[in-house]
């Protein structure tokens, strides 16, 4: 009898122990009890959210040696991610440090003189981080146990997550890249690439590449916040891995998203400053346009914008850029470009490289390398 009840009694306590640790698993790791859940036990992010704080983020630029690895040299100065006394060099994503790398900082500076190039007035996705943290558009999430899809209002964007930590495919480039989601504890980390390396920042020309990897990360404060952290390596164009981080408050049941009527390729030149590659006068006067013609005339090098044209001639494709101000440049790429130059004909490109004998407009352009601008080319020829 005394047996039959030691034994009783022990299988009583394994399966009290069994029953804590299932419950422990089914909360997650932290086992909190504030925020709501899944039937799986994982946090339940559902619902209809909106950036807290306006256009304001915190971030930091995490130190190199925190990483591990070799310094590449940092771009434009300062440690921190705060605003400080900016330099020429330093440029910042609504408060926080970009640390971009010193031939970087030349695309930064046309870009910001060539404002409407920016993708989101053409309605283009606005790609990742971006999505998430420009206001005032909200987004809604709708989630189970296989995967979390993110739907934002702009555009209608969609991301549809797998949380299966699953491996990132190949062949595949996007303007929201490729998602794949796992869990660390009651924290959801988004792991982010094949970018096709066309969104934009932000509209005041802050970029990244095709290289970008974004690592994001959502952790869900209490029932109506979560906190949401991106950080982000792309080794082309930034020196150091950097982070942006804020809250997403939960709005009432009855918000819901609205339609966003976008016409896809619409041009928005018209509404733009000529110091920002508009067509309105620039009302700073000329020292814009004199600061644009010493960046692209850099170290030797002139750039040039405009629609990607090509014809066959005997088997060998002829390129020129189409200008609606002087007409057909015609290009003559480096062998190391030529493959992708076919991949861009009939696009808004930018063009890097020299001009024939060195002289400005003196006729042939010798391209050494090409960045698309936007899909397709705008309705003025160029």
């Amino acid at each position: 009898m005394g047996m039959s009840f030691r034994l009783s009694r022990n299988l009583l306590l394994r399966s009290a122990v069994s029953l804590v640790v299932a419950l422990s698993l089914a909360r997650g790791q932290s086992g909190r009890s504030d925020i709501p859940r899944l039937p799986d036990g994982r946090p339940d992010f559902q619902g209809t959210w909106f950036k807290v704080g306006g256009f304001g983020l915190t971030g930091a630029i995490i130190p190199t040696e925190a990483r591990g690895g070799g310094a590449r040299g940092a771009a434009g100065g300062g440690g921190g991610g705060a605003r400080g006394a900016a330099s020429t060099n330093e440029f910042f994503l609504r408060g926080v440090r970009i640390p971009y790398l010193p031939e970087a900082i030349l695309e930064k500076r046309w870009r910001q003189m060539n404002q409407y190039m920016d993708g989101e007035p053409r309605c283009h996705l606005a790609g990742v981080p971006r999505a998430a943290e420009q206001p005032p558009y909200p987004h809604a999430i709708i989630q189970d146990e296989n995967y979390l899809t993110i739907l934002y209002e702009y555009v209608h964007e969609p991301r549809i997550i797998p949380l299966d930590n699953s491996s990132h495919p190949r062949n595949y480039w996007a303007w929201d890249g490729d998602s794949r989601g796992r869990w660390e504890g009651d924290t959801l980390v988004v792991d982010v690439t094949n970018f096709n390396g066309r969104t934009w920042l932000d509209m005041t020309g802050n970029f990244v590449d095709e290289n970008l990897h974004v690592v994001e990360r959502y952790t869900l404060k209490d029932t109506n916040t979560y906190t949401y952290e991106a950080t982000l390596t792309d080794p082309t164009v930034f020196s150091e891995t950097w982070q942006i981080k804020f809250d997403v408050r939960r709005q009432p049941e009855a918000e819901q998203l609205l339609e966003y009527s976008c016409l896809e390729g619409e041009g928005d030149r018209e509404h733009y400053t000529e110091d920002a590659g508009g067509l309105k006068p620039n009302l700073a006067g000329p020292a814009a346009a004199r600061a644009q013609a010493g960046a692209s005339s850099a170290q030797g090098q002139y750039t040039i914008s405009g629609c990607l044209r090509g014809e066959l001639d005997k088997g060998d494709v002829r390129y020129a850029l189409a200008k609606a101000s002087r007409g057909n440049i015609p290009l003559s790429p480096d062998p190391s470009i030529g493959s992708k130059l076919l991949e861009l004909i009939d696009r808004e490109v930018r063009v890097n490289g020299n001009w024939e004998g060195r002289k400005p407009g003196s006729g042939r352009f010798f391209a050494t390398s090409v960045r698309v601008l936007a899909e397709g080319c705008s309705r003025n020829g160029r």
